[in-house]
């Protein structure tokens, strides 16, 4: 390598330098992404509706355009996590029928996970990942689903 090489390199690592100082001073400072659960169990009857709850922790508004959430259950039976539906700028798939998040609550940080009818099967642990770019969070809780005709119910392991 020349002199003239080796100098402009230096002059180009110092440029290189100086526009991510200040870039990263212009950057939004924020506080550690977080999501908020409801407890640590939610309790639903066979055949209803079911909502659970997670909400991005501090967040009025959410730009759901950088914004990734998926959700995924591991039955009781099994130790196999299964996603139940994902959702990605404009991308969303369902992975169970009727599962969905509403982009409108979306926007107010609330990605909570609304399944229809619920089965007993359902029971197990649900966890929410959410990913607003560059950071990450997850939220776990234990959904238990209750016969209604028997009383009886899916309880969480002791």
């Amino acid at each position: 390598m020349d002199k003239a090489e080796g100098s402009a390199g230096r002059v180009w690592w110092a440029f290189a330098q100086l526009l991510v100082l200040g870039l990263w001073r212009t950057l939004p400072t924020a506080g550690v992404l977080e999501v908020e659960m409801a407890g640590t169990t939610q309790r639903v009857f066979q055949n209803d509706n079911a909502t659970i709850f997670c909400k991005v922790s501090g967040s009025p508004h959410v730009d759901i355009r950088i914004m990734g959430i998926t959700w995924f259950r591991k039955s009781l039976a099994s130790e196999r996590e299964m996603k139940l539906f994902e959702f990605f700028g404009n991308h969303q798939e369902a992975f169970r029928s009727g599962a969905v998040v509403l982009p409108r609550r979306l926007m107010k940080g609330d990605a909570s996970l609304q399944l229809p009818r619920v089965q007993l099967w359902e029971a197990g642990e649900y966890r929410c990942e959410v990913v607003i770019t560059p950071q990450k969070a997850l939220g776990r809780v234990w959904l238990e689903v209750v016969d209604s005709t028997l009383n009886n119910f899916f309880v969480t392991p002791s």
